[in-house]
């Protein structure tokens, strides 16, 4: 575009199309493009067809008859693609996601069945009771202790498998459905007693007193009914030498016929108690009269965690315990063009979690969800959920230094519930503030302090605090907004 122009594009018509007026570090046309492209690209920040017809035209004229090529419409708006060639591709764009996993991934796609996303590659996850699509999915490294989660062989290797109470007769065999292989058991006649199924031996997990554990197992009614019979999930403690203390407490498994992706019991051992040496996860199966049931139990999981995440399974035919490593997604900065301003911006994410009972208010319970640095915990900044503290904190740390973190109130969201939150930081003018579901919090002065940014990395603060669920959308803008513009991007 010609320089004359260029100078044209006034900071009041910036101002009169995008709500807010801003003297520009860098040439006006750009930044006001940039951020157009951004409205009318992206559904989720509140575009209609009509609104995006109307803003590619202003487009046009803002571009001083920029051919603009209408490539998406409808709900996603309409994109002009010579302006979005022009001011650098957009964040939510995951062709450029730089993914580094050194292990695959494991989720349910959209039909239910369970699907293993190599390493270094991108995995998805959907919402199992509509199909929709949950984003791109994040899991921070667990391990998985149980030996054989896979369960290989029959009885599975290392599990223990129960023949029944008196009067019960309680039958195995293997199962492969949706990508899964577990245990059918059938269970059938009278009688009262309780039982249990342990998904391997109480030597073989080593704990310590205090140690927090959570489990985990897909279960499914195949045939028959739950009459006269319970089953709960436990985490079992003992000694090294095998001798059993306890128990946690109990979570009831109330198995039916719909989907087995659908229906994974969890339990939560807050603090394991004194002597213990060895945990070990197992199902009480109680039985009251007579039984008549076929029920399914798969990928069993024990975590040294305050949660149970996705599932975690070793290579087939090699049953052991096995480390799943957090997948580090980067983008670099350049990519973005015009769409990135180092000294001001908005960041937008949409996110779910994967929620579990967060038993202190420990700061290690934060989750980044998106953050700008130069990869390292030195120089970073970014939006974390603080389950623990129910909020969401815009956090940065410069020069090795953490910084004043401005924040906003939220409930930790249910399974599968989408959030939108949004963070801008203007360094000229010292203001960070940080936004969700429509409210902002308190904006913050005086914050002059930007990190070194050469990348942004989506589902992480930095190389720690992963995120533990899904994000639908990234998106970034050069420009700030605070107050009751930047709550309306929520």
């Amino acid at each position: 575009m010609p320089e004359a122009d260029r100078t044209r594009l006034s900071a009041r018509v910036t101002a009169d199309y995008l709500g807010f007026s801003y003297a520009p570090v860098m040439p006006v046309d750009l930044i006001s493009v940039a951020n157009i492209a951004a409205d009318i690209s992206s559904a989720s920040l509140g575009a209609t067809a009509g609104k995006a017809s109307v803003a590619a035209s202003r487009a046009q004229t803002l571009a001083d008859r920029i051919a603009v090529s209408a490539i998406a419409q409808g709900a996603a708006g309409i994109v002009a693609a010579t302006v979005d060639r022009s001011v650098g591709r957009r964040l939510n764009d995951t062709a450029l996601w730089s993914v580094t996993r050194a292990t695959p991934f494991w989720s349910f796609g959209p039909d239910g069945a369970l699907v293993e996303t190599a390493s270094d590659t991108l995995p998805w996850s959907f919402d199992l009771a509509t199909n929709a699509s949950l984003g791109a999915a994040f899991a921070g490294a667990r391990v998985n202790w149980l030996p054989n989660p896979r369960a290989e062989g029959l009885p599975p290797t290392s599990w223990v498998v129960p023949t029944g109470p008196a009067g019960v007769t309680i039958t195995s065999s293997s199962f492969t459905a949706s990508g899964m292989t577990g245990l059918e058991l059938t269970i059938t006649g009278s009688g009262s007693g309780v039982v249990q199924l342990q998904f391997g031996s109480l030597s073989g997990v080593v704990g310590s007193p205090g140690q927090t554990w959570s489990a985990a197992v897909f279960h499914q009614l195949v045939s028959g009914s739950m009459a006269n019979l319970a089953l709960s999930l436990l985490i079992r403690q003992g000694t090294a030498a095998g001798t059993f203390l306890g128990d946690s407490p109990g979570v009831s498994l109330v198995p039916t016929t719909a989907a087995l992706s659908t229906q994974r019991g969890q339990v939560v051992m807050a603090s394991a108690m004194a002597g213990t040496e060895r945990v070990m996860s197992r199902v009480y199966i109680t039985t009251s009269g007579a039984v008549d049931a076929v029920i399914r139990f798969a990928l069993p999981q024990l975590e040294q965690a305050p949660f149970s995440s996705a599932p975690i399974l070793p290579p087939v035919g090699s049953p052991s315990s096995f480390t799943r490593a957090q997948g580090l997604v980067s983008v670099p900065v350049r990519d973005l063009g015009a769409r990135y301003n180092p000294r001001q911006g908005v960041v937008v994410v949409e996110w779910n979690s994967q929620p579990g009972p967060f038993t202190s208010a420990a700061d290690t319970d934060a989750f980044g969800l998106i953050s700008l640095g130069d990869t390292t915990a030195n120089e970073v900044m970014g939006v974390v959920l603080n389950p623990a503290h129910n909020l969401i904190e815009f956090r940065r740390v410069v020069g090795g230094v953490a910084q004043t973190a401005a924040s906003v109130s939220i409930t930790p969201p249910a399974a599968g519930q989408s959030t939108r939150c949004a963070f801008a930081w203007d360094a000229d003018a010292g203001l960070i503030q940080v936004a969700a579901r429509g409210a902002a919090g308190t904006q913050i002065t005086g914050q002059t302090s930007v990190p070194a940014i050469t990348h942004v990395m989506p589902g992480r603060f930095s190389t720690t605090r992963p995120h533990f669920g899904g994000l639908r959308l990234a998106e970034i803008r050069p420009l700030a907004v605070f107050g009751s513009t930047l709550a309306a991007m929520t």
